[in-house]
């Protein structure tokens, strides 16, 4: 359940909760030798643990106002401890600040309990039990409730350390002065120093019993170390096909439920895993964000973010994927304020992250744009493309191509962006911009029937590559059949040619070919690499020609073709559920959305049986479009051929 929005107290817990780190943050600056800093941040990490059980609960819950009861006992006990330093400057601002927050929350305490007084006696209610028996999760993450006391991120207001401590050196001993000194001195020098008395045998003792929390911990860190294996092993290989992927995940889950199972004294863990890396890990990162993000609880996604927060930009990949795959609603209600943060690549990681799980405030593009980041810009564009109203993100994202005309990047991400939401104009901005490559697949991925003309001429006058030649494919008119056969006498361009010619027309011209198993990689003891038969496209253009001198009467320039028959958008939920290679469904992705206005936010790295749900789902809908096979698309609508 989403109790994010049934509490006045949840919004200024929130706002708490982020005053307190940046007062503690002040403190590490301080240098007072007076100011009680283990006391201090004791009572603050109390109030941080109150305000996870506000967040977490409803106005109803006994805990909802104990909480608010024991965030005003912490908050005015380290205010306390604070005015004991306050002829510290900085201290004396902490204190400031702190004092305004204990009024605050010892304000909405006030306003819970009227609240409160209207409603029957919410004391003799009875909350539902947190704790659940185990549960396997199945093909995709369950959100698990643990019965625990909320844990606190990391709080240290340590005082600044001195760069450097001078030891005083040790004086010398006096030396000798009179004839007595000096032969005591020799004396002392050539006696040989008494044999130190050998120790007394052990008594025999009783076998140490195993303390059963460390067998936890080194459990608890098996688990961690599997899901930050597996974090690689799910991605998919050349030889397999996503849904190869399937058990990997299931061996992932399999983990993450284990450690779950473990109970509360296995959360420490999760950090303490992370900070042991010798170096920067993206799988541990993950393996944070993942596990925290699947156990119910504001409180242990904040840790994640706190852990982010202090990691290293290699890390952020793996901290974003995590989440993104998390099924914790909490990573929608606490990332947000990462869009305000001081540093870009963490306001960048909350763009990615809630654009791909569809939760973008609405508010974000107003946040963001101010700060006049170009990286920053680029995500916002990338997430408007899978997330917030569609009037508004097409605005923002024609405003964005208006204020920036000459940044590339920038205009290929917004065009994207704008046709996966179904934009009526941007096939006009890719038409003017056809001579890059980018544009120029854009446009092929959404064009109509009258934009095969503009697209032939430019293909026959640039260079072309290999996404452009994928793009012509699933463009499938049969105008394009004689350029790619022609490329076929380009022995780099060959291979990709003689795939687009295929997809268009299933001719069956195939030929069966052995390849390495895994290419690029040789046997250390120099054998012959293990090889495999593969079924591929023949790349020499003279059996092309032949054919298609043969067949070219039959084709009929008004339809769009993939494999030799009328195109319909059904093809290409086939293709995305069909077990054939991983390398080109991010594009087929793209394509269905603009082709039906459906699958928004499909990912090819998503969960697997996630994958095949939303598939489903596209595939029973498509009837309802009523479109008629081979029509030129564009976002989800049938037009008029010519």
């Amino acid at each position: 359940m989403n109790v994010f929005a049934t509490s006045p107290a949840h919004g200024p817990a929130r706002e708490a909760r982020a005053q307190i780190d940046a007062i503690a943050e002040s403190l590490r600056a301080s240098t007072s030798p007076v100011l009680d800093r283990r006391g201090v941040a004791e009572r603050l990490a109390r109030a941080i643990r109150s305000l996870y059980a506000v967040l977490d609960t409803t106005l109803e819950a006994p805990a909802h106002q104990d909480g608010l009861d024991e965030c005003v006992r912490a908050l005015g006990e380290a205010k306390t401890l604070l005015g004991a330093a306050a002829s510290d400057p900085i201290v004396a601002e902490a204190a400031k600040r702190l004092d305004a927050i204990h009024a605050q929350i010892a304000a909405t305490r006030e306003s819970v309990v009227d609240a409160t007084l209207t409603r029957r006696d919410h004391r003799s209610q009875r909350l539902p039990a947190l704790h659940h028996p185990f549960r396997a999760s199945t093909a995709s993450p369950q959100l698990h409730a643990l019965a625990r006391t909320p844990v606190a991120p990391p709080l240290e207001i340590d005082a600044p350390e001195p760069e450097s401590i001078v030891q005083p050196k040790r004086p010398p001993p006096p030396k000798p002065q009179t004839i007595e000194e000096l032969r005591a001195a020799a004396a002392a020098a050539t006696t040989p120093p008494e044999p130190e008395p050998e120790p007394e045998p052990a008594p025999a003792t009783k076998p140490i019993p195993i303390d059963d929390g460390e067998v936890i911990r080194r459990v608890a860190r098996e688990c961690l170390e599997d899901i930050a294996a597996l974090h690689v092993l799910r991605k998919p290989i050349p030889t397999e096909t996503w849904r190869d992927q399937a058990p990997f995940e299931q061996r992932l889950l399999d983990n993450i439920d284990a450690f779950v199972s473990l109970g509360e004294r296995a959360l420490p863990s999760v950090t303490l895993f992370h900070a042991e890396a010798p170096a920067p890990d993206p799988s541990r990162a993950f393996a944070v964000a993942l596990t925290l993000g699947c156990i119910e609880g504001t409180d242990t996604v904040d840790v994640a973010i706190a852990t982010m927060k202090q990691s290293a930009p290699a890390e952020l990949p793996g901290f974003a994927e995590g989440l993104v795959l998390a099924p914790s609603p909490a990573i929608d209600a606490e990332l947000p304020a990462l869009l305000d943060a001081p540093n870009p690549a963490l306001a960048g990681v909350a763009l990615d992250v809630l654009g791909r799980r569809g939760t973008l405030p609405l508010d974000a593009a107003d946040r963001i744009r101010p700060r006049r980041d170009r990286a920053l810009t680029q995500k916002l564009a990338r997430a408007l493309g899978h997330a917030g109203a569609k009037t508004r993100a097409l605005a923002t994202l024609n405003d964005l191509l208006d204020e920036a005309p000459d940044d590339e990047d920038l205009f290929i991400t917004a065009c994207t962006s704008l046709l996966r939401r179904g934009d009526g104009n941007v096939r006009q901005r890719l038409r003017s911009a056809i001579r890059d490559p980018r544009a120029f697949s854009l446009l092929a991925l959404s064009a109509r029937g009258d934009d095969a003309p503009l697209l032939l001429d430019a293909f026959a006058t640039q260079p072309p590559t290999g996404t452009m030649i994928q793009a012509l494919a699933r463009f499938g008119s049969a105008a394009s059949l004689p350029a790619l056969i022609a490329l076929l006498a380009n022995e780099e361009l060959a291979p990709a040619a003689a795939a687009a010619l295929d997809f268009i027309t299933n001719a069956g011209l195939v030929e069966t070919t052995e390849v390495p198993w895994t290419p690029g990689v040789e046997p250390p003891d120099g054998a012959p690499p293990p090889m495999r038969k593969v079924t591929i496209p023949i790349a020499e253009r003279e059996p092309w020609e032949t054919w298609y001198a043969r067949v070219k009467s039959n084709f009929d320039p008004r339809l769009k073709l993939r494999h030799g028959v009328p195109f319909a958008p059904s093809m290409i939920v086939h293709e995305l559920g069909a077990n054939g290679a991983a390398e080109h469904r991010e594009l087929a992705c793209l394509e269905l959305v603009v082709a039906t206005g459906l699958g928004m936010r499909l990912s090819p790295s998503d969960w697997v049986a996630k994958q095949e749900r939303q598939l489903g789902e596209i595939d029973s809908t498509l009837p309802s479009l009523g479109n008629t096979p081979g029509a030129w698309w564009f976002g989800g609508a049938a037009i008029t051929n010519r």
